[in-house]
């Protein structure tokens, strides 16, 4: 998590119905009062279903630089 002008900020990996690998999204979740997640309403990325998109890309938990 990062935390930038009091509202703390989450990516994280979600997957569809059926929790298929190949089809899952990075995406980003904010809040402020540390109780309820607001997840924005499009993905920041969405795989193409290649082994070399889900293969290395996402590490949790991960550092943003």
């Amino acid at each position: 998590m990062i935390v930038k002008d009091g509202i703390y900020h989450m990516y994280l990996t979600c997957y569809p119905l059926g929790n298929i690998a190949s089809e899952f999204v990075l995406a980003h979740a904010i809040f402020s009062n540390g109780i309820n997640w607001t997840m924005d309403p499009l993905p920041v990325l969405t795989s193409d279903g290649s082994a070399a998109f889900y293969g290395a890309l996402v590490g949790e938990p991960g550092a943003l630089v």
